[in-house]
């Protein structure tokens, strides 16, 4: 910049006045105020008198400042480049900026100063209508969000990372807002039976912002997509997953009480999968929420499957582990007691186990699509199959037979304990599929383990009798 022409603009933030002035530099120096020796940078009227530039307009918009000057082609001295038919498609350009700090003359310029030595050529036109900008970029600002989730009347946090926001309007219209701080895909929707179940009902699903739609949730098999998204839009801001849909109250209380203080709505979400699949049992719920007043009330829809959970766990693992025990380690210390312990907690085990499967049928709706449904089934049917083999077993028994045949006692004794290693394998694959808290991880650990200890007591010491 040393021995360039350029002019200077200063804004006094103060008092907003903007003033003009051509500047030279003969050194990096602050500028002297004299016109002897080494000036520095100083206006061009310092030495010469004269200025050549003048102020058209000055202007700050939203702090975007510009000002407009005007300053001849020619100026015929040493202070000025001229602006000549020769040098005209060759002109290099410079800028710097500084803060403004009150004195006389300009300070150092702030570092570093962008376009500095960038290098514009001007158009050949001799009025000089166009040149070329400087290849520098400015960055581009980084896009805003859809909405902002704390402006919406309501909002309610569904977990850290996913909030839900609504409005209701003087036109009995809903607007709703989700937002999910995370990778993965979120739906938002309503239970049109009132029940909270999913099905039937119908919910607003973006997938990672990438996508959005409206589903109609007929069945468990898979939801449909209905052709358009009314009143919608959706976004992903730097990892920040956004859409919000517009809904009439006619349209979503179209069952039961269609009271707007007890609206039924349901959610699921996925952080593991940015495209739509099952979801966990943990990552979905429903909720009762009163648009009027922003009450919500979290409904409990998996209280069937809990009571599915404690019966299972009721009948396999206590009732028909005790009667198996009873049954294979018992029959010398209780005499014929132990067949009549055998068959009452049987049949009890075999009542519960029933209602527990009865429970979960109903509830599912799945058709034993998983593990623990397909195992769950087999061990079923072989736990409904054993009172029979074991009524033939009876019915047959010779009290002196010389060994014990494989149809019906051995075939009774290889069902039965099938039947309760398979239960209790299903029981640790059921508290996985249900996500349940890590007390129930631990009860049931400390449980098995109490149980599989007692069972091998159990036959060691009846083992060591036999002996004696």
């Amino acid at each position: 910049m040393i021995g360039a022409d350029y002019i200077v603009a200063t804004r006094n933030p103060s008092t907003g006045a903007t003033t003009i002035k051509d500047y030279f530099s003969d050194s990096k120096r602050p500028c002297t105020g004299s016109s002897s020796g080494v000036m520095g940078t100083c206006p061009v009227e310092v030495a010469s008198g004269r200025t050549a530039t003048t102020l058209v307009s000055a202007e700050n918009v939203n702090n975007q400042y510009t000002f407009e000057f005007t300053r001849p082609r020619v100026v015929g001295d040493a202070w000025h480049v001229s602006f000549t038919n020769t040098n005209i498609t060759n002109i290099f350009m410079l800028s710097a900026f500084g803060e403004y700090d009150g004195e006389e003359y300009i300070g150092k310029h702030l570092t570093p100063s962008p376009y500095t030595t960038d290098t514009a050529v001007l158009a050949t036109n001799p009025g000089l209508s166009a040149c070329v900008p400087p290849t520098t970029t400015v960055p581009t600002p980084a896009p805003s969000l859809l909405f902002n989730i704390k402006s919406y009347n309501f909002t309610y946090a569904i977990r850290d990372f996913i909030t839900v926001g609504w409005n209701l309007t003087g036109n009995n219209t809903v607007s709703f807002g989700v937002q999910m701080s995370s990778r993965g895909w979120i739906g938002f929707g309503f239970s049109k039976d009132n029940s909270g179940s999913m099905v039937p009902g119908e919910a607003f699903i973006s997938n990672n912002g990438e996508s959005a739609g409206r589903y109609n949730l007929n069945n468990y098999d898979g939801a449909v997509l209905q052709s358009g998204l009314p009143d919608a839009d959706f976004l992903t801001v730097n990892g920040v997953s956004q859409y919000r849909f517009r809904r009439s109250l006619s349209d979503i209380l179209t069952s039961g009480t269609a009271d707007p203080t007890k609206l039924i709505t349901i959610y699921a979400f996925s952080t593991s999968n940015t495209v739509v699949s099952r979801h966990s049992e943990s990552d979905s719920g429903s909720l009762q929420i009163n648009l009027l007043t922003g009450e919500i009330v979290s409904i409990d829809d998996k209280k069937l499957i809990k009571a599915h959970g404690w019966l299972m766990w009721i009948g396999w693992g206590v009732l028909v582990p005790l009667a198996a025990a009873i049954a294979r380690f018992m029959k010398k210390t209780i005499g014929v007691w132990w067949f009549r312990l055998h068959i009452i907690l049987m049949l009890l085990a075999l009542a519960v186990i029933i209602a527990g499967f009865g429970i979960i049928v109903n509830e599912s709706r799945e058709h034993f699509e998983t593990s623990h449904a397909r195992l769950g089934l087999a061990t079923f049917i072989l736990a409904m199959i054993q009172p029979i083999v074991g009524f033939i077993a009876d019915r047959m028994f010779d009290p002196n037979r010389d060994k014990t045949p494989f149809f019906p006692d051995i075939l009774h004794w290889i069902f039965g304990w099938s039947a309760l290693v398979m239960a209790l394998v299903n029981i640790w694959l059921g508290i996985d599929l249900y996500d349940s808290p890590q007390v129930i991880w631990i009860l049931w650990g400390i449980h098995f383990a109490l149980m599989t200890l007692i069972l091998i007591v159990w036959a060691v010491v009846n083992q060591v009798s036999s002996a004696h």
